[in-house]
């Protein structure tokens, strides 16, 4: 009984995680970005990895990674 306890909720939370993730990512998909220097804006690009500066989402989302990283590296 307990196992299947256990295992009913180790699949919901890895669903969970999964669904947050792509929400995550879709965040990201397709955003044209550029660079502010002396001489000016810089041409667009698509970043692939990390938060987007300003974002009023970035510390939040960062802090979920982090806590993903933390839970995985403590199982570890």
């Amino acid at each position: 009984m307990a196992a299947k306890m256990y295992t009913a909720i180790l699949e919901q939370r890895i669903s969970d995680w999964a669904e947050a993730s792509n929400f995550r990512a879709a965040l990201y998909t397709n955003v044209p970005m550029s660079v502010r220097t002396s001489a000016g804006l810089s041409p667009c690009f698509q970043a692939v990895t990390g938060l987007s500066q300003g974002c009023p989402l970035s510390p939040t989302l960062f802090g979920l990674d982090i806590d993903n990283l933390e839970e995985e590296l403590m199982a570890r």
